[in-house]
């Protein structure tokens, strides 16, 4: 802002007040005011009382100061001493059209609320004024709420966030189809369906078989439901993807899975506190994402979990969408962080080859005015 330009030309207003002679000791009751007023008021920039100057009869004239100002010390002592928080008040001449004026200063108001922290009669400690144009009110909790919000507003994040897939740091990342896949309990299924034909086809053999000596093809092995009779297999049939559910879950999901990661950073200059990332995927033919991270039935019991062991990502289904979502403390300026303490899981089957998926990504954050969203995508060979 231009002094001169003020001085000549601006009206009172939020950062700007003007004082035909400077204050003394009878009434620094009233320069406290003005300041806490000024200080208070909703405006980005130094505020001026500029002494010297009359506009009473609707004219603008410059009487000026006769003599040496008041030493600045005095009014910033006072300030110091009766306001709360701290105000950078500065107090010095201005020569304007050949006549001396008082420009008194005040910077840096951005720790509002300010207000008396002693008594200076008739103003009580506690009391705090705010300017609106060119007036003086009492401080009231709109104008706190208002403080609230653009204190928010200034220390929001500003830029822009860079999220990358971990495997090869870019924003698309080529995997393979799982081919001609079978769960494990529909494999049993197979075996358990070709045993009864067997038992069934051996019925009408087997008196022939052993006349004809074929003794051997008779008693061969056939795999581990050989020795069981029809109706054993029938009930096996009936609770073989219950028997095998914990297999089917480790082979479609650990075993056949593409295991993926990211990273994520900040490109502000500032970090993104208490943040929180979800990602929602659709669903599709041919796409699964593990809820959890499944262990070998084979190995459980020797298996064991300590509460120190890395956490799987939290997913969950919601609609007809995959939801992914993890916590992070904070998103550091231009160090890239790894999103997952555990890869997630990813299972591609063949239904998806030729088609791309994407990966949509929400991150909200303490100082975040609204989500920031991206679009990663996965293509599918």
């Amino acid at each position: 802002m231009n002094l001169e330009d003020i001085i000549r030309y601006d009206p009172e207003s939020v950062y700007v007040d003007f004082k035909r002679e400077e204050y003394r000791k009878e009434k620094y009751y009233a320069l406290i005011k003005d300041i806490v007023s000024m200080a208070n008021a909703n405006f980005k920039g130094s505020r001026y009382i500029i002494i010297g100057v009359d506009l009473s009869n609707g004219e603008r004239t410059y009487p000026g100061i006769k003599g040496p100002l008041v030493d600045s010390a005095i009014y910033q002592n006072l300030v110091h001493e009766k306001v709360e928080p701290e105000i950078d008040l500065k107090y010095y001449s201005y020569q304007f059209e050949g006549v001396q004026l008082g420009i008194m200063e005040i910077s840096g108001c951005d720790n509002q609320p300010y207000m008396l922290k002693n008594e200076l009669q008739p103003l009580k400690k506690g009391d705090s004024f705010i300017r609106k144009g060119s007036t003086q009110l009492p401080f009231m909790r709109s104008d706190l709420d208002k403080i609230w919000a653009n204190r928010m507003h200034d220390q929001s994040f500003k830029g822009d966030v860079e999220v990358l897939f971990k495997e090869n740091k870019t924003d698309k990342l080529i995997v393979k189809a799982v081919r001609d896949f079978m769960l494990p309990s529909e494999k049993a299924a197979t075996q358990i369906r070709d045993e009864v034909a067997n038992i069934d086809r051996k019925t009408f053999n087997n008196i022939e078989d052993i006349l004809i000596g074929n003794i051997r093809e008779y008693l061969r092995e056939t795999g581990k439901y050989s020795n069981m009779s029809k109706d054993e297999l029938k009930s096996k049939l009936a609770t073989v993807k219950q028997d095998y559910a914990e297999h089917d879950l480790y082979d479609l999901h650990e075993v056949k899975s593409t295991k993926i990661n990211f990273t994520v950073k900040s490109l502000g200059e500032q970090y993104i506190e208490d943040s929180t990332i979800k990602i929602y995927i659709d669903k599709q033919p041919g796409l699964h994402v593990a809820l959890d991270e499944y262990t070998n039935p084979k190995n459980k019991m020797f298996e064991f979990k300590s509460r120190f062991d890395p956490d799987y990502p939290k997913v969950w289904i919601e609609g007809n969408q995959y939801c992914v979502e993890v916590n992070l403390p904070s998103i550091k300026h231009l160090v890239p962080l790894q999103l997952f303490e555990v890869d997630l899981r990813i299972t591609f089957l063949q239904e998806l080859k030729g088609k791309s998926v994407p990966l949509s990504f929400e991150i909200a954050g303490k100082n975040l005015k609204t989500p920031i969203k991206k679009v990663l995508n996965i293509l599918v060979e």
